[in-house]
C-alpha cells in the first residue's frame, strides 16, 4: 500500500503513515477469519502429526524394521525416515548429557 502511495505522490513521505486495511463486506471479513483460523488449524495439526510420526518410528525402529519399510508404513521417504532417526538419536543423546 505505501509502495502505491509513493508511486502516486512520491513527494510525500508515507513510511511513518498507519495503514488499516478493512474487507469490504462483513461476509468477506468472515470468510478472511474463517481462512485464518483453519490455516492456525491446520499448523497445529501438522505439528501433531508430526510429533506422532516420530513416536511411531520410534516403535517401528525398535522393532527392527528397515528404513525402507518404516517409509513405506508411513508413507514418507527412506531419506526422511532417515532424517528421523538421526534426529531422535540426537535427542537421546541430549537427554542423557542432562
Amino acid at each position: 500500500m505505501r509502495d502505491y502511495l509513493d508511486t502516486l505522490h512520491p513527494e510525500v513521505d508515507h513510511s511513518n503513515w498507519k495503514i488499516q486495511l478493512k474487507p469490504s463486506s462483513d461476509e468477506l471479513a468472515d470468510r478472511i477469519r474463517k481462512s485464518r483460523e483453519a490455516s492456525v488449524s491446520a499448523q497445529k495439526a501438522q505439528e501433531q502429526a508430526a510429533k506422532e510420526t516420530r513416536a511411531v518410528l520410534e516403535m517401528i525402529l525398535a522393532a527392527d524394521i528397515t528404513t525402507n519399510d518404516a517409509a513405506a508404513l508411513l508413507g514418507i521417504s527412506s531419506g526422511r525416515v532417515s532424517q528421523l532417526k538421526k534426529d531422535s538419536k540426537r535427542r537421546a543423546m541430549e537427554k542423557s548429557a542432562q
